[in-house]
């Protein structure tokens, strides 16, 4: 079940980015969620 989320988190990520030409501030606010915890996410799938 964990593996599952993880996939669906990094896909979001990356949905996000893609969404916003890589723009980190604007796919934190894509997804609804602080910079911050973005940024914890980001290094956590090593994105």
């Amino acid at each position: 079940m964990e593996h599952y989320v993880a996939q669906i988190e990094r896909s979001l990520l990356q949905s996000a980015l893609g969404q916003t030409n890589g723009v980190q501030v604007r796919a934190a606010d894509v997804l609804g969620i602080s910079y911050r915890s973005f940024r914890h996410l980001m290094k956590k799938y090593e994105l």
